[in-house]
């Protein structure tokens, strides 16, 4: 009687191999459902911070115009002239009339990377690409603004 006590105890006070494959194999599924929906939601939170940026960027560029004779910064000291103040010809001044426009350069969330580089000419380490040639065009490297979509360089 006793033996038959000992091995019923032994039997309750554990799960069988059966019902840990069973609960794995559902956590398994589970995850696997979950997971895709997390890596599409950084993607979006991605998308919206380009955009966000693109935006803040766009209206910086709009202000240094004004106040900079019609003229935009050049790709050379992009974020140096937008970050900091600056005479009506756009030279660096700590004591000048201008800026800062920005706090600091603002990041690819993409590609985690500040630098600018001619438009057209960026790479997977680059963080922004711009042109000056008649309306500035400022966009982040390998991002679709219009599908808002963002495919590596």
């Amino acid at each position: 009687m006793i033996m038959h006590e000992l091995s019923s105890m032994k039997r309750n006070g554990g799960f069988t191999l059966v019902e840990l494959i069973i609960v794995v194999t559902i956590l398994g599924i589970l995850a696997a459902l979950v997971i895709p929906k997390f890596t599409d939601a950084s993607v979006r939170a991605q998308t919206a911070a380009t955009q966000d940026q693109l935006r803040s960027v766009r209206t910086v560029l709009e202000r240094y115009k004004l106040d900079h004779n019609d003229s935009y910064p050049d790709i050379g000291d992009l974020w140096g002239v937008v970050t900091a103040k600056t005479d009506a010809d756009g030279t660096l001044n700590a004591a000048g009339d201008y800026g800062p426009y920005m706090k600091s350069s603002p990041e690819n969330p993409f590609t985690n990377s500040v630098t600018v580089v001619a438009f057209g000419a960026g790479t997977a380490t680059d963080g922004w690409e711009y042109d000056v040639t008649e309306t500035p065009v400022i966009n982040a490297v390998g991002f679709n603004e219009v599908a808002g979509t963002y495919t590596a360089p």
